[in-house]
């Protein structure tokens, strides 16, 4: 994954801080503004570039129905761990890989 990369990722923390590492164009879904705020000033402390991260403030099952991101090549389902959210993540994610995109 490099600065080409199209990437997605429902929940945040320590891989977010590594796409951003990576330069990777990056969305991140997570509601909360806190956690947003948080990671913002560690990458910022680290020199860490943001330039290409996209922060959405919306849980994943509100925002992903009508997200038009498409042609992902990596997908990471991290948001919240119980059932069925992992699986509406998933529903709403899968088709937006390319061929051979990566689903975690």
């Amino acid at each position: 994954m490099g600065e080409e990369s199209r990437t997605l990722e429902t929940g945040a923390g320590i891989s977010t801080l590594i796409f951003g590492l990576r330069k990777t164009k990056h969305t991140v879904i997570t509601p909360s503004k806190e956690e947003i705020c948080l990671i913002r000033a560690y990458a910022e402390d680290h020199g860490i570039c943001f330039d290409s991260v996209d922060f959405i403030a919306e849980p994943s099952e509100l925002y992903l129905p009508s997200c038009g991101a498409t042609n992902l090549d990596l997908v990471l389902i991290d948001g919240k761990h119980a059932f069925p959210w992992p699986i509406i993540d998933w529903f709403y994610t899968v088709d937006k890989l390319h061929l051979g995109g990566l689903l975690v």
